[in-house]
């Protein structure tokens, strides 16, 4: 069975999520990164690739017409489950969009792509799953923060791990990429990269979560909003 749809993941998954001590610096650092790469005005549609339970889904709904896809179908029945008013489907992101899915204007990932090895078919998919002059905003672990691990020795290689989920016993892959490789993946895609964003949290924050400046000038992640080049193969 798919780890990621095992149910004691999926609850442990959202619980960690739903915790706002937990979760604090996607709430309030980084989904306001992500949101303010998103293209200005209505009627976009939108999917959120990796949606897991649906959480950063819900929060696109005023941006137009928006999607949730995930490749663990227990993480689309939770999604379903958890918002019956958008429409979620089972999709690696690699193949062909299902026959009724329609292509996008855009294509929110966040921090699903440290858990794909295949960057490349990964490129290819999402290109195909966006309309001409499509936009893709990527948000990864920041690959500095290796080096902070202790991992810089095999930074420049793909090197997979496997990484306990919370603590529930439960371990998947997750892959160690380069900035390099994030960005080449794209680029050899049909891509354009247009904006870099290293979120680093505010001295206000910082003091509220009693931070260091080292700590908290240290990005956690990597933003990136690509656009797709018309007529690129």
């Amino acid at each position: 069975m798919n780890e990621w749809s095992d149910p004691q993941l999926i609850d442990a998954y959202v619980t960690a999520n739903a915790d706002p001590a937990n979760n604090w610096y996607e709430r309030e650092v980084n989904i306001p990164s992500i949101l303010s790469l998103l293209p200005k005005g209505s009627n976009q549609r939108v999917l959120d690739f990796g949606c897991g339970p649906g959480g950063l889904t819900s929060l696109l709904s005023h941006v137009g017409v928006v999607q949730g896809a995930d490749a663990s179908p227990g993480m689309v029945n939770k999604a379903k489950e958890n918002y019956p008013e958008i429409s979620f489907f089972v999709w690696d992101g690699a193949s062909p969009l299902p026959t009724w899915v329609q292509p996008f204007n855009t294509i929110i990932t966040k921090l699903a792509l440290e858990f794909i090895a295949d960057l490349d078919s990964l490129a290819h998919g999402l290109s195909e799953a966006l309309v001409a002059d499509g936009q893709l905003i990527v948000s990864v672990t920041h690959p500095i923060l290796a080096a902070t691990n202790g991992n810089m020795a095999s930074y420049g290689s793909k090197v997979a791990s496997r990484t306990q989920i919370g603590t529930t016993g439960i371990y998947v892959d997750k892959f160690q990429h380069s900035i390099s490789a994030y960005i080449n993946a794209f680029l050899q895609h049909g891509f354009v990269l247009e904006k870099v964003l290293e979120p680093t949290i505010s001295s206000e924050l910082q003091a509220s979560h009693h931070m260091d400046a080292a700590a908290g000038n240290l990005p956690k992640r990597l933003n990136l909003q690509f656009k797709k080049i018309v007529n690129k193969v």
